[in-house]
């Protein structure tokens, strides 16, 4: 098979999204069943906020007081609806006159953007850039904050945007992001595979349907995403190269089994009203935070608030440090996939 160009995988990465209107939408019930009983208690722990968008905008807030820089940064805005509820903390916490730049690789997500900023009424606290993150530079702008909202996991060239926004930083800004941090292309590691295959022999095939690929996976299949676009291109560099660029202000890792089940793909086969469907789920979170208590497999997703100086005790879920939750390279393998 040819590998495909860079060139190419952009065009495919604008034409995946051409007609996404809530690019974080799609989600099950039964993954909102597992975000709820697990997922929030240790967020807002470690994180020390209430949802998603504070998360991203009180280490903003508390960088522009401190260093008096107005600018923050996103990477990958979208349609820039994360951006906008941001903006509305900014401004619920006295945080007016701040400068929101967003780079997007899409010129149809920047149309959308324009909008629906304009429709909020922040025009004048918003800019656009259409640029690829791979070759991206600050071109000596300075920012209090820069943000990723699940975006780090489409750039090829990790080392390179990472390293811009250690430069575009202030000294002491902040860099805030959630994302994906497993295996490339979303594919289970083979330690995990191992335990996710197993658990498959024993579900019945109405809880194998594949709602996007309309198939029944008989057996579970371990789909690489990367094929399209740069859908989790590099997930599994994402969090070693952070570690070599930032210290961490708060961390949490999360995820591994447990994404399989309640994905887009085949969390709408369990229902959240269900008791047996939910003691599953249960079973599943525990497995996998034993799973990752034990070393055994690392988690798949991250939370993190990182600064450019070496954090003191960073807020962090058990013993899950970033350090801990990095995959060794020769890890133990099971079957090959």
């Amino acid at each position: 098979m040819l590998q495909k160009t860079h060139d190419e995988r952009i065009k495919e990465q604008i034409r995946q999204y051409a007609n996404t209107e809530n690019m974080h939408g799609q989600l099950a019930d039964i993954f909102r069943y597992w975000q709820e009983k697990y997922f929030k208690p240790r967020f807002a722990d470690v994180c020390r906020v209430n949802n998603h968008l504070e998360f991203y905008a009180m280490p903003m807030v508390e960088r522009i007081r401190r260093t008096g820089v107005r600018d923050v940064i996103s990477f990958g805005c979208g349609d820039a609806q994360v951006e906008v509820g941001v903006a509305n903390v900014l401004k619920r916490e006295g945080v007016t006159d701040f400068r929101f730049h967003c780079v997007e690789l899409s010129p149809l997500q920047i149309d959308r953007a324009r909008a629906f900023v304009e429709t909020a009424g922040f025009s004048s606290n918003f800019s656009f850039v259409e640029a690829d993150f791979n070759t991206w530079r600050p071109g000596g702008q300075v920012f209090a904050g820069a943000m990723c909202h699940h975006a780090l996991h489409h750039v090829l060239d990790l080392e390179h945007l990472i390293g811009a926004i250690h430069e575009a930083l202030h000294p002491d800004g902040v860099f805030v992001s959630i994302d994906v941090v497993g295996r490339n292309g979303h594919m289970r590691w083979p330690e995990a595979l191992e335990v996710v295959d197993k658990i498959w022999r024993f579900l019945p095939d109405s809880k194998k349907y594949h709602h996007i690929l309309k198939t029944i996976d008989s057996e579970y299949q371990n789909r690489d995403c990367s094929n399209q676009g740069f859908e989790g291109i590099r997930s599994q560099d994402i969090l070693p190269i952070l570690t070599q660029h930032f210290g961490f202000e708060a961390f949490l890792g999360f995820g591994n089994l447990i994404d399989v089940f309640t994905s887009r793909g085949f969390g709408a086969n369990f229902d959240a009203e269900d008791d047996h469907d939910r003691a599953f789920i249960d079973f599943v979170e525990f497995l996998n935070e034993m799973l990752i208590d034990l070393g055994h497999i690392k988690p798949t997703r991250m939370c993190a608030v990182m600064v450019k100086h070496e954090a003191v005790e960073p807020r962090v879920y058990k013993h899950w440090t970033p350090a801990f939750c990095v995959r060794p390279p020769g890890a133990l393998a099971a079957r090959p996939g």
